[in-house]
């Protein structure tokens, strides 16, 4: 297989060429990347539905007034500060960090052919 695009801007922005089998193994990389951030925001979707349908109490939690609305109840008192905190760190890794470990910029995935981005 043959990519388009000999050459890839790395995250320093100089250029510099990279064989077909780097092109796979960044390729491969950035797969496994995104295959872990949607198992990750699967997780994230469960914990939420199932605070959702679980929401806390005054019992459960004692910050938890016996006055707050059921969607408060399962969103504002229904977390604990680690979960808290994992969210935020998982989110931001993900946000922040679109460079692979060698520093090179996901540009690379522009030069594979097309078909070959489409069967992942």
């Amino acid at each position: 297989m043959k990519f388009c695009v000999p050459q890839v801007v790395t995250g320093s922005g100089l250029d510099s060429q990279k064989s077909d089998e780097e092109y796979r193994e960044l390729f491969d990389l950035a797969l496994r990347g995104l295959q872990l951030l949607s198992k990750w925001s699967a997780h994230v979707m469960e914990v939420y539905s199932w605070k959702l349908v679980h929401p806390t109490d005054k019992f459960c939690n004692k910050d938890c007034p016996g006055t707050a609305e059921e969607y408060e109840r399962a969103t504002r008192y229904n977390y604990t500060s680690e979960e808290k905190f994992a969210f935020v760190e998982v989110g931001a890794d993900a946000l922040l960090s679109p460079s692979t470990p060698d520093g090179s910029s996901l540009q690379f995935l522009s030069s594979f052919d097309h078909p070959e981005m489409l069967s992942f």
